[in-house]
């Protein structure tokens, strides 16, 4: 599960907290939905806080990180957890990269170890 906090920028740089708390994925109707819900008529938001088993920048693409949610969301909890684990200790920046490398990951009794098998 991805959880993002989603928060009105012009609302917060006036000293409020305005936003809400958001599960991904979502669908585009649903996101585009709850950014405006947050939104308002204002034009930027931003990601204050999240739930995840690794980093999420606070300003991220939501729609990305929402299409990455996805496919995530889609693998079996092994490999969310090689996923997790390339992000986390192995300090892979790109969400894309590291679930291309899943396959490298192999599990030795309760830890992990990550093999470039690649040549």
């Amino acid at each position: 599960m991805i959880k993002i906090y989603l928060t009105n920028l012009a609302e917060y740089n006036e000293g409020r907290l305005v936003g809400m708390w958001v599960e991904l994925p979502l669908t585009e109707k649903e996101l585009e939905l709850a950014i405006q819900s947050v939104l308002g008529d204002d034009e930027e938001c931003f990601i204050t806080d999240y739930e995840a088993d690794f980093h999420i920048e606070r300003y991220a693409d939501i729609q990305k990180i929402n299409a990455f949610a996805e496919k995530f969301e889609s693998l079996d909890p092994c490999d969310q957890e090689k996923v997790a684990f390339l992000l986390g200790e192995c300090g892979y920046n790109s969400r894309e990269k590291a679930l291309d490398e899943i396959d490298n990951i192999v599990f030795y009794e309760g830890t992990m170890k990550y093999e470039n098998n690649r040549r």
